[in-house]
C-alpha cells in the first residue's frame, strides 16, 4: 500500500494521533510546535504555488495523512521529504477531481434555480455567523486567517505571537481555530437553507 493512500474509512485525527506527530516533529513540545507550524506554512506556499482552491484544506489532509502513518507505526527518516511526497500525491488526487468538476460543468446546461444563494446571501449569513460568536473566539478567528492570503512569509510569526498572547501552544491555537472555522462553516450552511426555506 502506497504511503499516501487515502485515510482508512473512519479514521480521524485524534489528540492522540496529533500527539504522536509533535513528538515526531520534537521531544521538547515548544520546538516540536515550531517545526508543525514551518512546516505547515510550507505546505500551504506549495499548494498556493500550485494553484489549489482550499490550499489550507490540502495542508490538513496532508498532515492527517502523515499522522496517520506515523500512528501506524511507520518509520520515517526523511520528514521534509515525506511530506512533500504526500503533499504531491494529494495535489494529484485533488487536481484530477477538480479537472472532472471543471469538465462537468463546462459540457452541462444547468437550469437556473430560484434557490441558489448568491453572493449577497453568502456574505450576509458569514456576518451572521461571524457576529454569533463570542468576542474572543471572533478575534481569534480574525487574526488567525487575516494574513491567510498573500501573505504566508508573515503567517507564522503572527499566530505564534497570538498563540503566546493566549499562554497556549501554537498546535493548540491551530486546533481551536480550525475548531471554530468548523463551526463557522456550518453556521453558514444552516443559515443558507434557511434563506432558501423562506
Amino acid at each position: 500500500m502506497d504511503d499516501a493512500t487515502p485515510q482508512k474509512q473512519g479514521w480521524g485525527l485524534t489528540q492522540e494521533a496529533f500527539d504522536k506527530l509533535l513528538v515526531w516533529f520534537d521531544s521538547d513540545r515548544e520546538r516540536a510546535g515550531e517545526k508543525y507550524e514551518m512546516m505547515r506554512l510550507k505546505l500551504l506556499e506549495h499548494f498556493e504555488h500550485w494553484g489549489c482552491v482550499s490550499p489550507e484544506d490540502y495542508t490538513d489532509e496532508t498532515f492527517n495523512r502523515v499522522a496517520r502513518k506515523i500512528e501506524e507505526g511507520k518509520e520515517i527518516h526523511n520528514p521534509d521529504g515525506y511530506f512533500y511526497r504526500v503533499a504531491r500525491m494529494i495535489f494529484r488526487e485533488g487536481w484530477r477531481k477538480e479537472k472532472k468538476v471543471q469538465v462537468i460543468r463546462e459540457h452541462s446546461q444547468p437550469r437556473p434555480n430560484p434557490n441558489e444563494p448568491d453572493e449577497s446571501d453568502k456574505v450576509r449569513c458569514a456576518k451572521q455567523c461571524l457576529q454569533s460568536l463570542p468576542p474572543e473566539s471572533r478575534e481569534l478567528l480574525e487574526e488567525y486567517y487575516e494574513h491567510y492570503e498573500g501573505e504566508g512569509g508573515r503567517q507564522i510569526e503572527i499566530r505564534q505571537t497570538l498563540a503566546r498572547r493566549l499562554r497556549i501552544t501554537p498546535n493548540a491555537l491551530h486546533i481551536r481555530a480550525s475548531r471554530l472555522r468548523k463551526k463557522m462553516e456550518d453556521c453558514i450552511l444552516e443559515c443558507l437553507k434557511r434563506l432558501a426555506a423562506q
